[in-house]
């Protein structure tokens, strides 16, 4: 009788263990996508920080918006990076004080893994991720990491 919790925690062991593993996998994969595009943000920008956003192709398509304030006196460096996948992800930026107006739009894949954008005027800024369904009949994560970079005018 002893035996079967044993076995039962030693499974449950393994199971955190290999899950841990693959979220470790998964960060490690992010970092470098940071560490790699780091070097475009060109002097006498500084690196200010990062924003990721975490994604699954699958059956359906999805919007995720996140915003960005670019604050007066200051110059924005925006570098979108993705990690490698065979769909687009459609960025589109939108002036959040006239959300109608699409300021800038680019589609990232494998082919164009970065994109530089640079915010013209001080203003708070939506952008939207257009995820399609996945291509390839197999659900499989992605990232788009926003690597931000600013100079004082």
């Amino acid at each position: 009788m002893k035996r079967i919790p044993t076995l039962l925690l030693k499974f449950i062991f393994l199971f955190f263990l290999l899950f841990s593993f693959n979220t470790l996998s998964s960060q490690y994969k992010i970092s470098k996508i940071i560490e790699d595009n780091k070097v475009k943000i060109p002097k006498p920008y500084k690196y200010d920080g990062f924003l990721m956003n975490e994604f699954s192709f699958d059956q359906i398509n999805k919007n995720i918006p996140i915003e960005f304030v670019a604050f007066k006196k200051q110059k924005y460096k925006l570098i979108f990076c993705t990690s490698i996948y065979e769909e687009y992800v459609l960025i589109r930026i939108y002036d959040k004080a006239n959300p109608k107006v699409i300021v800038a739009e680019q589609k990232m894949d494998s082919k164009t893994p970065t994109w530089t954008y640079e915010p013209v005027t001080d203003a708070t800024y939506r952008i939207v991720y257009e995820v399609p369904p996945s291509n390839t009949d197999v659900d499989h994560k992605a990232c788009m990491v926003m690597l931000i970079g600013f100079k004082t005018k």
